[in-house]
């Protein structure tokens, strides 16, 4: 993945609703990428995950996580949440 991609990436995330207990449509997209990037994705709920090559099951893992959830905008937000902008470079 060059940086074009991975900014293209992380705008779709953003620009998609996740508040806790609702990240599904998050959800989705997080495996759908794995899977084209040639990872077996594995998901439970709004949980996903994928081992890393090469996956050694007699080995020590360990698990990276991050939270896909989001917080709810309030009505203080001067700016949408959901569109996401590039500033500078």
């Amino acid at each position: 993945m060059d940086k074009s991609q991975a900014i293209e990436l992380l705008k779709r995330l953003i620009a998609t609703p996740s508040p806790s207990r609702d990240e599904g449509a998050v959800a989705d997209i997080v495996e759908a990428e794995f899977a084209q990037w040639g990872f077996a994705p594995q998901r439970k709920g709004n949980n996903v995950w994928a081992a890393a090559w090469p996956y050694d099951a007699s080995k020590p893992t360990i698990l990276l996580d991050a939270h896909l959830d989001t917080v709810k905008p309030s009505a203080a937000w001067t700016r949408d949440p959901f569109t996401p902008e590039i500033e500078g470079e």
